[in-house]
């Protein structure tokens, strides 16, 4: 019979992003904005900024307002669950990067110990409040922290699988017999991501004499 809307929390559907690290999410800059207002708040607030301002400033999304949210991002991750998933692996926590958009992005890894599918699924996500509950958060929570399974002994949870092993396996074959020498791996991949080379290419990274593919 009564109800109230309840602070840093979120929900939305679940999209792949590749690019994200197993111990980071992606959360829509609007929801973020609202599920962090309160340390948003409080931030500005001991920067000298008085209550009405600092609220004023979380609702017209000012430039010290999104300061102030970036920087809570850097010490204060989400957790984020969906149900059903039977097992501990349902509940994660993760470093929050933004989007535009407004989907949450999770890394393909994350998916399997989730019961998580990218055909519509949705997930829940929480700031944590307390400094004992963000400490808990980046010490137990984080993927890479327990990424073994607690149903069949020795077995990971985050393996590659399906599309993740067909890229592998495509990225390894090359028809270019050529050997390309860059000074550093990230002069490299630049040449890759800009056309340069091939995806496939196989590299001669001269700082430190490594020969390697860059896959």
């Amino acid at each position: 019979m009564i109800a109230k809307t309840m602070d840093g929390v979120g929900r939305s559907t679940v999209v792949v992003n590749p690019d994200l690290g197993i111990d980071e999410i992606e959360i829509p800059t609007e929801m973020a904005f609202t599920m962090y207002a309160p340390y948003i708040q409080r931030r500005l607030k001991r920067m000298g900024m008085g209550d009405a301002d600092a609220l004023k400033a979380v609702r017209d999304r000012t430039d010290y307002a999104r300061i102030a949210l970036e920087k809570e991002l850097e010490e204060r991750p989400v957790i984020y669950s969906r149900a059903p998933a039977w097992h501990k692996f349902s509940i994660n926590a993760g470093n929050v990067k933004l989007t535009d958009g407004d989907a949450i992005g999770t890394n393909p890894y994350v998916a399997a110990g989730m019961n998580m599918d990218y055909d519509g699924d949705t997930i829940n996500v929480h700031v944590p409040s307390s400094d004992e509950a963000v400490k808990e958060a980046y010490d137990k929570l984080m993927p890479s922290k327990d990424p073994f399974s607690d149903r069949m002994e020795g077995k990971i949870v985050p393996l590659p699988k399906q599309e993740q092993i067909m890229g592998l396996y495509s990225a390894s074959i090359s028809d270019d017999d050529r050997t390309y020498d860059f000074n550093t791996e990230e002069e490299a991949l630049h040449a890759i991501r800009t056309g340069q080379i091939p995806t496939t290419a196989n590299v001669n990274i001269l700082q430190g004499i490594k020969r390697a593919n860059v896959w």
